[in-house]
């Protein structure tokens, strides 16, 4: 799964309202139990628990993403097992 984080996003699952991410700012890649970030050139920079992210790095739980100049998401990796367990449609 490969998720696209910005301002405009093509294809991807998360808008951002902050004039300081790019319309295309990072990739989150999902797989075999990773998560990994990269930056996409983005003019702001993307960084991960405060260290500036020039290739591609693991995000492990608990970590912070930053983009741009405001905007911080705190990581949290679920088991998908869990999850699917607590899920109830329609509630």
């Amino acid at each position: 799964m490969t998720e696209r984080e910005g301002a405009a996003p093509k294809g991807g699952a998360a808008h951002l309202d902050d004039e300081t991410i790019s319309a295309t700012h990072a990739v989150m890649i999902c797989r075999g139990g990773r998560v990994i970030i990269d930056d996409e050139k983005s003019q702001n920079g993307t960084k991960l628990n405060g260290e500036e992210v020039m290739s591609k790095v693991d995000v492990a739980d608990g970590d912070v993403i930053s983009l741009g100049l405001r905007t911080r998401l705190i990581c949290r990796l679920l088991d998908h097992a869990k999850v699917a367990a607590l899920w109830k449609p329609g509630a």
